[in-house]
């Protein structure tokens, strides 16, 4: 029955929610910080805004 559903599950999203389930825009980052060192606990976080932030220029420079 679980793997029913599974294989079910993509494409009740993409008929309910029109997107494509395997599209990585759609997840958003976890971040565990209870490995982290203590000094830098933001770096992780600055890295993945600063790497979102780029895409995001490369994609609405390609819509120009």
């Amino acid at each position: 029955m679980l793997d029913a559903n599974d294989r079910a599950r993509p494409a009740q999203v993409k008929r309910v929610h029109g997107a494509e389930p395997a599209d990585p825009r759609l997840r958003r980052p976890v971040i565990g910080a209870t490995r982290q060192s203590t000094s830098a606990p933001g770096e992780p976080i600055a890295v993945a805004a600063r790497t979102f932030r780029a895409a995001e220029w490369d994609r609405a420079a390609a819509l120009v």
